[in-house]
């Protein structure tokens, strides 16, 4: 079950043309100028593990080179915190991406990781401050210090066949908004329509649907997290340490999965029996 943060990540940079956006400013300088950007499509995010246990990569871009040679992977993760073992992690994708292009494509791609951290970064091995819950009135007056930059969202026209812009950025941004913070439709709606200069029950209309849904959403998702961390602790006290990957898979696991997974517990010999699909 996906967070709030990681459905606005999604939104935002599943499609190329924003994610080449913001990793042409990240990138250093010598790897910017070495990919054709133009070529950046999204690739599989299914990695092919041992024992045909599958992975799944957040985001995963594939690009040509400039000046031809094999291609370019651009993996991407993203984090609320940084995480102990991250660096084991995008290793183990990497070289999971290289053997499933090989096969496949009889090529050994260079895969390069990208992390998005939304979160405070603490020192290797530590726990990172969590960020600040913003108060209601912290809120507006945020997206007050954005309205330029939200008004040049809601403007965008999107043409067919390209990612969500105008109207649908900025419903998906209320829907954030409302999701992680505790600021009210109405406030946030008044907000949006001095800054948008729309009607404000159009906007109160569509907020209030994406509060709504907001509210379902986070009902489900509660749920399945705490199976998830009931399963998680099961697993640990029968198999030891769970690695990583293994980790994910159970945090991103719909509650089907769960149910069924924590049903195989006690008779499973291994963490792979209990996890096989």
């Amino acid at each position: 079950m996906q967070s709030p943060h990681d459905t606005l990540f999604r939104f935002t940079f599943c499609h190329a043309v924003h994610a080449a956006s913001w990793l042409r400013r990240i990138a250093p300088g010598r790897v910017r100028r070495a990919i054709d950007w133009a070529t950046l499509v999204p690739a599989n995010e299914r990695l092919p593990g041992p024992r045909l246990r599958p992975h799944f990569a957040d985001l995963v871009f594939a690009a040509d080179r400039r000046s031809g040679g094999r291609p370019i992977l651009l993996l991407v993760e993203h984090k609320s915190r940084f995480e102990a073992g991250l660096e084991r992690q995008l290793l183990r994708y990497a070289v999971l991406l290289q053997h499933g292009w090989r096969q496949r494509d009889d090529v050994v791609p260079e895969v390069l990781g990208f992390v998005l951290l939304h979160g405070e970064r603490g020192a290797p091995g530590s726990q990172a401050a969590q960020p600040r819950n913003p108060s209601p009135t912290d809120v507006p007056a945020a997206f007050e210090r954005w309205r330029e930059l939200l008004a040049a969202v809601d403007r965008t026209e999107a043409p067919p066949h390209t990612p969500p812009l105008g109207r649908d950025a900025v419903e998906a941004i209320g829907w954030y908004a409302l999701a992680v913070t505790d600021v009210t439709p109405e406030a946030l709606s008044d907000t949006f329509a001095r800054i948008l200069h729309r009607p404000e029950d159009t906007i109160m209309s569509t907020l209030e649907r994406t509060y709504q849904q907001g509210k379902n959403e986070g009902k489900a998702e509660g749920k399945a997290e705490g199976r998830a961390e009931a399963l998680l602790r099961l697993l640990h006290k029968r198999f030891g340490p769970v690695d990583p990957a293994s980790e994910t898979r159970v945090r991103r696991a719909t509650i089907a999965d769960l149910d069924r997974w924590t049903d195989r517990v006690l008779d499973a010999a291994t963490l792979a029996g209990v996890l096989a699909d």
